[in-house]
């Protein structure tokens, strides 16, 4: 919200929220948000990527998730041991999580698990799914109707 609003003064607009086509809010440049900052959020989750960076006196993991974002945490020696021959990899970290709860980037990481991952065709995966989930499936005529 706070981006959409600082949008519409920005560029002097107003815009509304919209549900089945029935507008359900709306605002414009004069609209004043209460904001509420609320901290951090922590849980465990499963961060996927590849480590470009790993040790150093006080080891720490340069982990690449996309593009344009990287995380940087720290582990112990024996985890930055365990984790150096996986450098440049594809792999998945299961862990505890500390992210900014304005910005929602984690911004602490705890690894308690290491998921490896397979090196697969897009066809491969995509059967892969079906084969996990195809029978939920299996008696919807139109799946795409039904997602819509």
């Amino acid at each position: 919200m706070k981006e959409i609003v600082k949008f519409s003064k920005k560029h002097l607009c107003n815009g509304s929220f919209r549900l089945n086509d029935e507008e359900i809010s709306n605002f414009n440049p004069d609209v004043d948000i209460q904001y509420i900052s609320t901290g951090s959020l922590y849980g465990e989750t499963t961060i996927y990527g590849k480590i470009i960076r790993i040790g150093g006196e006080d080891p720490k993991i340069h982990f690449r998730i996309n593009d344009i974002d990287k995380i940087i945490f720290d582990v112990n020696e024996e985890l930055a041991k365990k984790l150096s021959p996986r450098l440049y990899e594809f792999i998945g970290l299961i862990g505890k999580a500390e992210w900014n709860a304005e910005k929602f980037n984690i911004e602490k990481f705890e690894i308690t698990n290491i998921v490896d991952i397979e090196d697969k065709s897009i066809f491969e995966t995509f059967e892969d799914i079906r084969g996990l989930i195809g029978k939920y499936w299996d008696e919807i005529e139109d799946v795409e109707t039904y997602i819509n």
